[in-house]
């Protein structure tokens, strides 16, 4: 769920999964078509498609954040998981560290990606991630953190080999 252009969708399927990538924007439905097995061009919001399962596994890839009700998405999608089948939920965390600095010196700024995109419409938290995925009848079984991408907290000249090497 959430395809975009097909990446992730492309490296499942070359690891052997049969891939029906869901995305709401035609154009990074058409860039995804042929990254996998079927691209299927839905928007959540309005109603979830019928999708052709039962499927070992669901992929919400920052996409939950993005909906007015995404319970109500999460519970529809996952009526075509097969027994025994896994759900992977990845969402920004709006408690991270960066947010709270922010947030002390007095900003909320949106952005044009990144956890205080401008098109987020939800914001969660570990905790209540854990209580919204209990709330739509799934069970964690396993909670990772990824860290935010270098790039998206310090500037590209700070990454630079004559930075590191500077000792002013």
């Amino acid at each position: 769920m959430g395809a975009a252009d097909g990446f992730l969708a492309e490296r499942l399927t070359g690891q052997g999964w049969n891939v029906t990538a869901l995305e709401r924007d035609p154009a990074l439905a058409a860039r995804a078509h042929g990254r996998c097995k079927e691209v299927v061009v839905a928007d959540l919001e309005a109603a979830p498609p019928l999708l052709d399962g039962p499927f070992d596994a669901i992929v919400y890839g920052d996409v939950l954040e993005h909906l007015s009700d995404p319970r109500a998405a999460l519970v529809a999608l996952d009526r075509t998981l097969a027994p025994g089948g896994i759900v992977i939920v990845s969402v920004p965390n709006v408690a991270h560290l960066w947010v709270r600095l922010s947030l002390l010196a007095g900003r909320f700024d949106y952005a044009d990606r990144g956890i205080l995109d401008r098109t987020h419409l939800r914001f969660f938290t570990r905790r209540t991630l854990v209580a919204f995925l209990h709330s739509a009848g799934l069970a964690v079984a396993e909670l990772r953190v990824t860290p935010v991408p270098l790039p998206l907290v310090v500037p590209p000249r700070c990454t630079a080999p004559a930075c590191a090497d500077s000792t002013t």
